[in-house]
């Protein structure tokens, strides 16, 4: 067996040495690398989530808009028709599923299909 010597010892610590920072500069760069991807998985959750809402609020408010111009459209066509109705002479107006027949000394049909009464 060979005698242990100064120098071996220290050859000996000085390779675990350099096992023991490879391995701890490993492990360093794997922590970095995981909380990187964490990290980086987060911020596209929160860019998604973000952008996910941004389009609902976006369609509600496309859908308020439609809806509200719907709602005009039909408070216009009820308006219209009554006000035509109305300047008929003679006229009878006779509702049915939505259908307006105007008379005036005649038979003069005037036909609106409507949905609102």
């Amino acid at each position: 067996m060979q005698k242990l010597t100064v120098a071996s010892a220290r050859c000996i610590l000085g390779c675990f040495c350099v096992i023991v920072v490879i391995v701890v500069v490993v492990l360093v760069v794997v922590v970095v690398v995981v909380v990187a991807v964490v990290v980086v998985v987060a911020v596209v959750v929160v860019v998604v989530a973000v952008v996910v809402v941004v389009v609902a609020v976006v369609l509600l408010l496309l859908l308020l808009w439609l809806l509200l111009l719907l709602l005009l459209f039909l408070l216009w066509l009820l308006f219209a028709t009554k006000w035509l109705c109305s300047s008929l002479k003679e006229r009878v107006c006779v509702e049915q599923v939505g259908v307006y027949v105007g008379r005036q000394r005649g038979v003069h049909q005037c036909l609106f299909l409507l949905v609102v009464t």
